[in-house]
């Protein structure tokens, strides 16, 4: 019980403070949890994947809330992301019912990885906004949505980077990600 009160601290420690789902944390705590309990890998990891999801749709909501009250979030650009957004999570989550556990394992571990050098890129001062890609707004949010369903993680992640590239302040940018 304690891993869990720990490991869901720290992740919404981080998420609040980056801007980044706690699946990243809370997903391999997860899966060794039920790996211990000798769960198949494939079961442990949708059953991870699932867990997270369900947890992100009560935290995303209560975030999106408080981010909106707080005026940071751009209700234009969220207009245009969340029916994208929305279709991509569907569809992401009947191919996730259909594939091995290892090509989730997989999804995951490459949007950590994609994750962590946006990061970089984003400390280092290499965000710079280009309205060009304004116009992919569908292939971004249905992208999102995807990878909230494939990856486990909540597709704000992608969404924080997309809407900084089109020039949103890293504020605005985080709260629109949050819906």
């Amino acid at each position: 019980m304690i891993i869990f009160i720990l490991g869901g601290t720290v992740a919404g420690l981080l998420a609040g403070l980056f801007g980044i789902g706690g699946g990243a944390l809370v997903i391999p705590v997860l899966i060794g949890v039920y790996k211990a309990a000798d769960m198949s890998s494939t079961d442990s990891i949708r059953l991870a994947f699932g867990t997270s999801l369900a947890i992100m749709a009560f935290t995303g909501l209560s975030s999106f809330l408080s981010q909106l009250k707080a005026g940071n979030v751009d209700l234009g650009w969220f207009k245009k992301l969340y029916l994208a957004s929305g279709i991509g999570a569907f569809i992401g989550a009947l191919i996730a019912t259909q594939i091995p556990g290892v090509w989730l394992t997989i999804a995951l571990t490459v949007m950590l990885f994609y994750f962590g050098i946006k990061l970089l890129g984003l400390l280092s001062g290499n965000m710079e906004g280009s309205p060009l890609f304004a116009r992919f707004y569908v292939v971004a949010g249905f992208f999102s949505g995807a990878t909230y369903s494939l990856a486990g993680l909540g597709g704000a992640s992608v969404m924080t980077f997309y809407l900084m590239k089109v020039g949103l302040p890293l504020r605005k940018a985080i709260g629109t990600a949050t819906g």
